[in-house]
């Protein structure tokens, strides 16, 4: 769909969009990859048709991220606290602007100041309410509810997300689009060609040369399953077998029974087993495309980019069916429910032993083909410039 004749034909002057981008301010998290990558792409789709506002704290950080152009301003956040951010900063920056449309992540102001896009990422804590500590579950509850509900133009990244929306808060299934993730350009490497070289580790990780690795990507919490990582490299003997095991991820929830079971291991495997918050992200793609095997067990995710990205690193991948992530099945044979007794031990074993080097570049095909951030970035202006039009007519 050609996004200008819309435009043209409804709308007087561009069309104002701030976007609550304070996510780039944090850790690493599918929500803020969200933001970054689609918006990199729809800032220069859309550069005769709208202006974006993009709103944080850390300005040189958005600028670092989207780049200086004249389409493109960047304002201030004044609070780190989410209520305030909310109740005080938003609507003074959307009355000062004069802005059209409001991107926010899961939660609103408390008042409508404009037309608001929604993104609602997932509601896991809803019906997996033993993964989320009381605190979290909830405020969300209700917030997360009352802004998925008011949405002028409501979106979510899965199927599995849109059906979870429509079942638990009762929103009809065409209120709610699919905008779905995909895997960033920077994780795409030579690997995915059968016989081509693997890339090496970044220069700053030469301890990850001497052995391969098994590599996890992702925040540390219970239902990411980390603990069912450890338990299958240590039943397989992996470690003597001279094997690495990489978790990279910030913790987010507390795992007890994970670290219980780090500290209770050997000095001789506990040498073996890298722990890193974060990667650098000019770093990410050579750590993916270096590890001998990904796996990405989870037990619950609203989408799952990190297996994709392991994919176009061409990188085999282990990765669970549950959940958003039975989208997923071109990993077969190796996509596996992780709580069936020696699944994932059984899926790492025969994926070590599998040579076939043209299913990953296959995989790797199928993946790049199915997600884009600039098709995600294409749909979801279409849709808001539509939503605009009808709502000025």
């Amino acid at each position: 769909m050609d996004i200008r004749p819309v435009i043209d034909a409804t709308v007087r002057g561009k069309l104002r969009l701030l976007v609550d981008a304070h996510v780039l301010d944090g850790t690493f998290q599918g929500t803020r990859t969200f933001i970054e990558q689609l918006y990199v792409e729809a800032l220069h789709l859309c550069a005769d048709e709208v202006e974006f506002y993009f709103a944080g704290r850390d300005l040189e950080a958005l600028r670092t991220v989207f780049g200086t152009h004249p389409h493109v301003h960047y304002l201030t956040l004044a609070s780190g606290n989410r209520y305030l951010r909310l109740a005080r900063d938003f609507p003074r920056l959307i009355a000062e602007h004069a802005i059209d449309w409001a991107h926010f992540q899961y939660f609103t102001p408390p008042r409508k100041c404009c037309r608001y896009l929604v993104t609602t990422h997932d509601i896991l804590f809803e019906r997996h309410p033993e993964y989320f500590p009381l605190r979290y579950r909830l405020p969300k509850h209700w917030l997360i509810r009352a802004a998925a509900r008011s949405a002028d133009l409501l979106t979510t990244v899965s199927e599995f997300s849109r059906r979870e929306l429509h079942a638990l808060y009762g929103i009809a299934h065409e209120r709610i689009h699919v905008i779905p993730n995909a895997a960033t350009a920077g994780a795409a490497a030579s690997g995915t060609a059968p016989g081509a070289p693997r890339p090496l580790p970044p220069d700053d990780m030469p301890w990850l040369r001497e052995r391969p690795y098994l590599l996890y990507l992702s925040r540390l919490e219970p239902r990411k399953n980390q603990l069912g990582v450890l338990n299958a490299v240590l039943e397989l003997g992996l470690f003597e077998r001279g094997y690495s095991l990489v978790f990279v991820g910030a913790r987010s929830v507390s795992d007890a029974a994970f670290e219980a079971r780090l500290q209770g291991l050997e000095q001789a495997q506990r040498e073996h087993i890298h722990r890193l918050d974060a990667v650098p992200e000019a770093d990410k793609a050579r750590l993916l495309g270096a590890a001998r095997l990904f796996v990405y067990p989870s037990l619950a995710e609203g989408f799952g980019i990190p297996p994709l990205e392991a994919a176009v690193a061409g990188t085999p991948v282990v990765c669970s069916n549950l959940t958003a992530m039975a989208d997923f099945d071109f990993f077969a044979p190796y996509h596996i429910d992780p709580r069936e007794p020696s699944a994932l031990s059984d899926a790492i074993a025969r994926c070590l032993e599998d040579d076939d080097r043209g299913r990953v570049a296959r995989i790797a095909a199928t993946v790049a083909a199915r997600y884009s951030w600039r098709q995600s970035a294409r749909h979801l202006m279409e849709l808001l410039l539509h939503a605009n039009q009808a709502s000025s007519t």
